[in-house]
């Protein structure tokens, strides 16, 4: 419905020695129960149109 729920952010350090947990807290605690299509690690923000560029490169593959 376009509407943006339940935002938070965090900030951690990835020195590329050890695994990145997606979809989990680092317990394996309240797992997402869903399918995560993919997931791309940027060492930087990214800006509004970047995300944007990035959603409308795949949203066909979601009938969207």
């Amino acid at each position: 419905n376009g509407l943006q729920e339940n935002t938070s952010i965090s900030t951690t350090t990835f020195t590329g020695n050890g695994e990145i947990l997606v979809g989990a807290y680092s317990t394996g605690a309240n797992c997402f129960t869903g399918q995560i299509a993919s997931t791309i690690v940027y060492n930087r923000a990214l800006s509004a149109a970047e995300v944007l560029q990035n959603f409308n490169a795949t949203r066909g593959r979601f009938g969207i």
